[in-house]
């Protein structure tokens, strides 16, 4: 298991006061290896010059920007190194169609507001200790969707037709 506190971490947010609250909660917890970022294009051009080991996005006034931003660190625009950093998106409220838009975004995991410092370094280890597949395709860039091994399928084919 990786040690947190010696990683480091970037909050992008537009909104100091919640900047400055994740900064707080990290901090409580023993992360102090901190930065921010108030815009997306502050966060692209941070991540050129050095890459984090996992990035909180939480803009809920900005929930497009913020989708936009994870597009563009998952195509690279960022820089190639910064493409499978691992991404916590924080979100007020969560219904089916948000959870799939940042999913196909690229997003690792999410986490609801409110939450606690211990929640979210219970999610942040999970983030880190638990790595997940980063795929390369056509129409998308991110950590593997599937969160669950096909157990249920015995027979000799996955699919009929291989």
């Amino acid at each position: 298991m990786t040690a947190l506190r010696d990683l480091n971490f970037l909050i992008v947010d537009s909104d100091p006061d919640t900047r400055d609250l994740l900064r707080d909660m990290m901090n409580g917890v023993g992360l102090t290896r901190v930065q921010e970022a108030s815009s997306a294009d502050r966060a692209l051009a941070g991540l050129q010059r050095e890459v984090p080991d996992a990035v909180l996005v939480s803009m809920p006034n900005e929930p497009e920007n913020a989708l936009d931003f994870i597009r563009a660190v998952r195509r690279g625009e960022a820089g190639q190194e910064a493409s499978p950093v691992p991404i916590l998106f924080t979100a007020g409220s969560v219904d089916r169609e948000k959870v799939e838009q940042a999913r196909d975004a690229g997003v690792t995991e999410f986490l609801v507001w409110p939450f606690s410092a211990k929640q979210l370094l219970a999610r942040l280890e999970a983030l880190i200790n638990n790595p997940r597949a980063f795929v390369e395709s056509e129409g998308f860039a991110g950590p593997d969707r599937r969160r669950h091994a096909g157990g249920g399928f015995a027979g000799p084919e996955r699919r009929g037709e291989d």
